[in-house]
This record gives C-alpha cells, sequence and structure tokens, in this order.
C-alpha cells in the first residue's frame, strides 16, 4: 500500500520536529503523481523559513494497483490530517495544491480554518469526452496509458505512475464534483495559478474558480507558457514568486 508515512518536509523531522516557526504549508500532490512535483517550489520555500510537509497521497508512490481501492475522501482524510498535525508546530498554516491537490485544497480550504489555498493547475470541471466514458470502461479495461510515457522502468516512480487506473479516474470524477460544490464555502484568501493552454487541465477552470470561490481576497494568475506542471516549467521562478508572497501577505 501506499507509504503514507513518507514526505518530503523542508524541516528536521518525524515527520515533523519539535521546533515551533511561523508559517507552515501542507503540499498536495497530483493524481498518479508524487510530492516531486513540487520539490523545487519546497525548496525554494524552505530557503525562506516556511515550513513544507508534503505527504503521499494514499495509493500513491508504489505500485498503481495499490490506487484500485482508495476512495476520494481517503485522499482528503489524509490532507486534513496532515494540516491538523502541521498546526502542532506553525501558527500560520498555508494549503497548495497541484492539479488535483488543488481540488483537494479547495475542499478542505472550505472545511478547515486556515490562512490561504494556493491552486496551481487545479481542475474542477473537464469536459474531454474521454474522461467522462472512462467509468462506463471500468468493466472491462483497469488502466488507461498515458499519452507519451515509455516502460515503467524508464520513469521512477517518485516522478508518478505510467497509467492511470479506471476506479481512481472514476473516484476523480466524484472528487471534482465535491470540490466545486464547495467552492462558495472557501472563505480564506485564495492564489489561482494555471497556464494558458495547459492541454491537460484547460485553463477555463481558473476561470470557474475564480467566479465561484467564496474569497473576499482572491487572486487569478494566467501564465503564458502553456505547462501543466508550472512549478517546473518556464514560469517556476514567477510561480515560486509569487506563491512565496502571498504567504507573505497572509500571514499573521
Amino acid at each position: 500500500m501506499c507509504p503514507a508515512n513518507l514526505h518530503f518536509a523542508s524541516y528536521d523531522s518525524s515527520p515533523y520536529g519539535s521546533k515551533r516557526v511561523e508559517i507552515g504549508c501542507v503540499f498536495i500532490h497530483g493524481l498518479t503523481g508524487t510530492p516531486w512535483a513540487l520539490q523545487e517550489l519546497e525548496k525554494y520555500l524552505a530557503r525562506r523559513n516556511i515550513a513544507v510537509s508534503a505527504p503521499f497521497l494514499p495509493g500513491h508512490g508504489t505500485d498503481p494497483r495499490d490506487l484500485l481501492n482508495i476512495p476520494w475522501e481517503t485522499w482528503v482524510h489524509t490532507c486534513r490530517r496532515e494540516v491538523e498535525n502541521l498546526h502542532r508546530m506553525c501558527e500560520n498554516i498555508f494549503l497548495l495544491g497541484f492539479s488535483m491537490g488543488g481540488s483537494i485544497a479547495l475542499i478542505l480550504a472550505s472545511e478547515l480554518p486556515i490562512q490561504g489555498v494556493i491552486s496551481l493547475s487545479a481542475p474542477v470541471m473537464l469536459r474531454n469526452p474521454m474522461i467522462r466514458l472512462l467509468p462506463l470502461m471500468r468493466p472491462f479495461v483497469r488502466y488507461w496509458k498515458k499519452k507519451g510515457r515509455g516502460s515503467p522502468d524508464s520513469y521512477p516512480l517518485e516522478r508518478g505512475y505510467d497509467r492511470y487506473p479506471i476506479a481512481s479516474v472514476t473516484e476523480f470524477m466524484k472528487l471534482l464534483h465535491r470540490a466545486r460544490s464547495r467552492l462558495t464555502e472557501v472563505r480564506c484568501p485564495a492564489l489561482i495559478m494555471h497556464a494558458q493552454g495547459d492541454r491537460r487541465v484547460p485553463d477555463i477552470n481558473a476561470e470557474i474558480i475564480y467566479q465561484n470561490i467564496g474569497s473576499k481576497e482572491k487572486y487569478k494568475i494566467l501564465l503564458e507558457a502553456p505547462c501543466h506542471n508550472i512549478a517546473r516549467g518556464e514560469n517556476r521562478q514567477k510561480v515560486a514568486e509569487e506563491v512565496f508572497r502571498f504567504i507573505r501577505n497572509h500571514s499573521e
């Protein structure tokens, strides 16, 4: 099963140290991915004395078969528990999620008392007809191979799986429905970042989030270079700077 006790973290921990710090941020990776997707951003914040906890979501970081029986609620619960744990050592807590992780961050931001939420390339609605048909394929097909990926040996597990379990895609769609329904309940400051021309998660999602989120303080930034993982793409420096500025400006 998932290595739930594993983290990429910017502070001495098991996974948490005893020293209290002012600001902490929980990073949430995407479906079939790992915290590696956000590791450069984690290091950037660590150099600025922000504690980061980046757990593996259940079913990730091991083998795609471990995702087959994980309901979406388990991913959300894992991150909720991570926020509670980090709150023991940090005064100010932020949530940052990439792709599906951003959807999870928005759900939790509607429930938990945090200082702010940051979504990077987050979906709340996908209009690709193939995605909608995948649940119907579930009785016949277990996995959907990612395009442009070679053998699993060519892609280290820290960079994610080379296929989507159909069962997990079904749970993912349920999670998106939950995220959409909770947007109006988000009250904390929000930073929404997305690349124009993102081919995996269309940038219309940023507009949907921005228009429907209940936050009085909300900021939408569309990046020019088309890329899904904007934390590692051409605009990664701008992403890091904007994330840090948002966290600094909304810490007590």
